[in-house]
């Protein structure tokens, strides 16, 4: 049952993230005359749902959808086959197959494909890391420029000896890093690089781009999921050079800027974990959009950022909420209870088709709901094991689409205890002895305290007369054996009454049914043997 529930909320995953990535797509083509930082919002919003989505999945309460459904399937009781109507759940949610030994596999790549993910950021981060802390202050003339755009002083600028392009790094402490030729570029090529990475700063795009990252290893399976991601670049990027043009900057300079930059330092991205200004693989893309005059360049306000995250909650929250009921989808579903009405955990459920006898299993789960199938139409034979209690059976007859909810309460299984009595005398041939049944697992079974052993009868000795004396019988809440004690089989009088009288003196430490003392049938079989 835990690996059905696992797999319904790994395909529910699945398909659910297709529709917020899906829908994010609608929207970003529909929005494709809005400024590029209008379609990095989207897709940040997107990202973020999909982030939250699993969680929420397991935390909002359900809504099942409707679906149409046919006649109502029927069960009948093994004791007197008559029909049952029983009234169909609305409460059960869309059947899917238990993979059984599928599942392991399924998780175990998508473990591998999560932290070979997870390692590549690591990797990228630590590679950050070590760049920043091999990068030395600015001189005096740089950090003069960047103050007189950043006079707040929170953005950090620094040098490395090595051609990279510039970059930001850092969500809690932003840093701009600048190869050391920096000092010798023409003012106007410096102001342009500083405007620009402080437009990374004050967009938070390394925060966004984490969350891109975390979205690229939960999803690495999803090829939506790495085509939002590189979107998201990609409109970042635009979204920066948009801030850059509408200080007044001439696009074509810029355009020629960038360009140098790109042929003449190092162009190799670290997306994981830095935002860098020249990526090799979306710089023809923007060089068309700096150069276009029509398009729009407005920044996006908080109004809109608000809206966007409302837009988003509005579409996730119902999503995760969710559960379609397919109307053509017929299921067995239902909760096992004990005689004292408590539920009945880890119980096996085997409904068998009874044309081709193919099986489908499950067990209840902690609180003793199972579900099976779906199922065809025809008959079938429904199942339940636990341990401790005596075997269930329905037979079922589908001959509609609809869902099929019931309850089932167990009794008690029967216990045993058996004695052998041994005399002197030539043996005869022994009976056949009763089908045991064995108890265990959710009730504490009765434990044989005191045992008076029977008197082999002097009479049956001398016959030659031996085998087994089965007695059923009832344990009482007080461990004593009722006056129900009666004899099932016997090979003689004489034996049966030795046996009876024995077994009345018997003592036991009642059986428990969560916790409280139940009356429990047992069956006793006392062996006479005769040895020479």
């Amino acid at each position: 049952m835990l690996a059905t529930s696992w797999w319904i909320f790994g395909l529910d995953i699945l398909w659910k993230s297709t529709v917020v990535l899906g829908s994010a797509g609608v929207a970003v083509v529909s929005l494709r005359r809005a400024s590029a930082a209008m379609r990095h919002l989207i897709w940040v919003a997107a990202l973020g749902a999909l982030l939250l989505l699993p969680a929420l999945e397991m935390a909002v309460p359900v809504w099942h959808t409707a679906g149409w459904s046919g006649p109502s399937p029927s069960i009948t009781h093994p004791a007197d086959r008559q029909t049952i109507r029983v009234s169909p759940s609305s409460a059960s949610g869309a059947p899917v197959r238990d993979p059984g030994g599928f599942l392991p596999i399924v998780f175990a790549i998508w473990v591998s494909g999560f932290l070979a993910c997870l390692l590549r950021w690591r990797r990228a981060s630590a590679q950050a890391t070590g760049l920043r802390s091999q990068a030395e202050e600015a001189g005096a003339g740089l950090e003069e420029q960047l103050r007189e755009l950043d006079p707040s002083g929170e953005v950090s600028l620094l040098c490395v000896r090595r051609d990279i392009v510039p970059m930001t790094a850092g969500m809690r402490r932003p840093a701009i890093i600048l190869p050391a030729r920096a000092a010798v570029w023409p003012p106007e090529r410096l102001r342009l690089v500083l405007l620009r990475e402080l437009a990374h700063v004050r967009r938070n795009d390394c925060l966004t781009q984490a969350l891109a990252e975390w979205v690229s290893c939960l999803y690495w399976f999803h090829p939506l999921a790495w085509l939002a991601v590189s979107s998201l670049r990609v409109e970042r990027e635009k979204a920066c050079d948009d801030l850059v043009l509408s200080a007044g900057h001439k696009a074509s300079d810029y355009a020629a800027h960038l360009l140098d930059l790109a042929r003449s330092l190092d162009g190799r991205e670290l997306a994981p974990s830095a935002v860098a200004m020249v990526a090799p693989s979306n710089l023809e893309a923007r060089m068309r959009a700096i150069l276009n005059p029509g398009l729009q360049r407005r920044r996006v306000t908080p109004v809109a950022s608000i809206a966007a995250a409302l837009m988003a909650a509005c579409l996730v929250l119902p999503l995760a909420a969710m559960r379609p009921q397919a109307g053509d989808a017929r299921t067995v579903s239902g909760t096992v209870y004990d005689a004292e009405g408590a539920v009945v955990p880890d119980a096996v459920v085997t409904l068998t088709n009874s044309d081709n006898e193919t099986k489908q299993k499950t067990t209840t789960d902690p609180v003793g709901r199972f579900s099976v199938g779906p199922l065809d139409n025809g008959g079938y034979r429904l199942e339940v094991d636990a341990r401790g209690f005596a075997p269930a059976t329905r037979w079922l007859k589908v001959d509609g689409q609809r869902q099929l909810h019931f309850n089932l309460t167990m009794d008690l299984g029967t216990v045993e205890e058996s004695i052998s009595v041994q005399g002197k005398g030539s043996p005869a041939p022994p009976p056949v002895g009763p089908h045991r049944v064995r108890v265990g697992g959710n009730v504490t079974a009765p434990k044989l305290i005191f045992q008076a052993k029977p008197e082999y009868p002097d009479d049956a000795r001398s016959r030659g007369v031996e085998g087994d004396v089965v007695l059923r019988a009832v344990i009482s809440v007080d461990g004593i054996i009722l006056g129900s004690l009666a004899p099932v089989s016997s090979p003689d009088a004489q034996l049966t009454k030795a046996a009876m009288d024995a077994v009345r003196q018997w003592r036991y430490e009642p059986a428990l049914l969560n916790g409280k003392p139940v009356e429990t049938v047992t069956t006793i079989t006392v062996n006479f043997q005769l040895a020479p």
